[in-house]
């Protein structure tokens, strides 16, 4: 196995960035809140649909707190309570911090791909 200055390098940058993406596992395991929502928390307007209503004019009610979720890979409204709103933005924050934390670990798991495959390039031998 070579020691060239470049392998040696690379070995340091694996090594940060394996330290890197462990404490990201350690913190996801350790955030991982029982109850997250993979959702979207938005507000819509709505038609009631009687017809001497001031929304067939245009002038929509609402706005009405919903969350956009997949349901058997469809996306689907689910109008939600506005007692619960609070405790709904909660739970989708969650989800998409624990989503981004995801992200990051698959990132650094792409660079220490590339720099395992330098690693292995750097040290091939030409066929005598």
């Amino acid at each position: 196995m070579k020691s060239s200055k470049k392998f040696t390098s690379i070995r340091q940058q694996v090594y940060l960035l394996l330290k890197e993406m462990t404490k990201i596992i350690w913190d996801l395991l350790n955030f991982l809140p029982a109850g997250m929502i993979a959702a979207s928390l938005s507000y819509v307007y709505r038609r009631c649909g009687k017809t001497t209503c001031k929304c067939t004019k245009g002038e929509k009610h609402g706005p009405y707190p919903s969350i956009q979720i997949n349901v058997k890979n469809k996306k689907t409204i689910k109008m939600i309570k506005k007692n619960d709103v609070d405790e709904i933005e909660k739970k989708v924050t969650q989800y998409k911090e624990y989503q981004d934390g995801l992200a990051k670990m698959n990132k650094l798991y792409k660079k220490i791909h590339k720099l395992l495959q330098e690693a292995r390039d750097e040290n091939l031998e030409e066929c005598p």
